[in-house]
């Protein structure tokens, strides 16, 4: 096993790729690893220590690496596990290129930003090699970024073994423009593959088709796919400018449970279009709002209904907003969205989409629907005021708002911890104030 750190400001290509003598290219940090593979199939790591630009593609391809290489490539992680940086994988935002990553057996991407990308039809910006008849762990993306991406993001339909859950958790993937090409979907599963599709964010997804799809999973293993705790978001496309798909989501059999589904819209020109073919499948726990489709089984079911379906609920979630572009806030605004302590019986996804545990923002013993739990405690500084002297200085809380309280209780200043709790008579009723001793005004 050997580690590459890769840095395009202060690397250079002739360096060793020690953590003290970073590349200045993942290129050669690939070319390094394909000198070597014969004899070390890894894990390699290949760790990026800035938020730097990497115009780069085909890793993987050029050179071409053997399918048996594994290789860990992400953003450098805290002592939380969590990405310090977010660099970019920038494609060229005109041209067609044939991927960004042509990925084998085993591999992990994580913190990566995947930008400008247009992959040839029927490849995707991360193109699954073909496993063949080989029994290999299948791939895991997560805290990922796809943004203004023209065709697939990812691919996994070359070859016929069972190679395990595919895992795409934790991503968010907007700005897609999904094409009229065959097999162009946002998540491309075909034959007999299998996901995990946990605590993704989808939004500004522009269909080019009516059989452009997020998620294409239907295949022979489809009752062992699980697609939970995502939040599906509105579009920015102006109406007329591209399609309603027939499905969004393509999934017969499978477990479709503890998601968000917001102002979608199927095809509503045909009879059987709905957001989520779940067919035969388990949909529990779902929160849909203003979401339209043709089948009678919509929006979790098109030709025939799940076989089990519990505690589905209809209602606005009361996003943090806006819902568009590239400032969209997909968070619960509050505890009064219906989305809050809503996740009845999920504890298998232990996290969120930021990547820290759910039971860490949770308050009530119950997980929230979609792909962020309420995080009620948070830092958000305090406002400066003129010191008046005598005993204390009441500062008030930055953004504060009653939207954010729990069980009536004002959200809680910064330093509770330190000072204790705020006086019951200084407390405003949208507003949370910080007192620090020896200071005061006259607010």
């Amino acid at each position: 096993m050997v580690h590459y750190y890769v840095n395009s400001d202060t690397g250079n290509d002739a360096n060793d790729g020690s953590d003290g003598n970073p590349l200045a290219t993942l290129t050669q940090a690939f070319t390094l690893i394909d000198a070597i593979e014969v004899g070390d199939a890894g894990p390699h790591e290949i760790i990026i220590t800035n938020n730097g630009i990497y115009n780069e593609g085909n890793l993987g391809y050029e050179p071409l690496l053997s399918q048996n290489t594994i290789i860990y490539i992400m953003a450098q992680t805290g002592s939380n596990g969590l990405p310090l940086y977010t660099p970019t994988l920038q494609g060229s935002g005109s041209t067609t290129q044939f991927c960004c990553m042509y990925i084998g057996q085993d591999w992990i991407i994580r913190g990566i930003k995947f930008q400008d990308w247009i992959p040839t039809v029927s490849n995707a910006v991360l193109n699954q090699k073909s496993y063949g008849d080989s029994v290999e762990p299948a791939t895991t993306v997560e805290l990922c970024e796809f943004k203004n991406i023209t065709g697939s993001c990812f691919t996994a339909d070359l070859g016929s073994a069972d190679n395990g859950h595919y895992i795409i958790q934790k991503n968010t993937f907007h700005d897609i423009m999904v094409p009229s090409s065959s097999n162009t979907n946002i998540l491309e599963f075909a034959n007999p593959k299998k996901c995990y599709i946990y605590n993704n964010v989808f939004y500004d997804i522009q269909f080019g088709n009516v059989s452009a799809k997020i998620l294409n999973a239907t295949n022979t293993r489809s009752p062992e796919n699980i697609i939970s705790h995502n939040t599906f978001g509105t579009s920015s496309v102006q109406e007329g400018t591209t399609y309603n798909p027939t499905y969004a989501i393509y999934s017969y059999y499978s477990t479709f449970e503890y998601n968000i589904i917001y102002e979608q819209t199927a095809n509503t020109g045909i009879g059987t279009s709905t957001f989520a073919a779940i067919d035969n499948g388990e949909t529990n726990y779902n929160l849909y709002y203003n979401v339209s489709g043709q089948s009678s089984n919509a929006p979790f079911g098109g030709v025939n209904p799940p076989t089990g379906s519990t505690g589905n609920i209809t209602g606005d979630p009361l996003f943090v907003g806006p819902e568009t572009g590239d400032n969209a806030d997909y968070r619960l605004a509050g505890n009064s969205s219906p989305a809050f302590n809503a996740a009845i019986g999920s504890s298998n996804i232990t996290t969120d989409r930021t990547g820290l545990a759910r039971i860490y923002y949770d308050a009530g013993g119950i997980f929230d629907i979609g792909a962020f739990e309420l995080a009620y405690v948070g830092s958000q500084g305090s406002e400066n005021f003129s010191d008046i002297g005598m005993d204390y200085t009441i500062n008030r809380f930055n953004n504060a708002s009653s939207n954010y309280n729990l069980y009536e209780v004002d959200q809680v200043p910064f330093s509770v911890g330190m000072n204790g709790a705020v006086p019951f008579l200084i407390r405003g009723n949208s507003q949370a104030y910080v007192v620090e001793k020896g200071k005061t005004t006259n607010k």
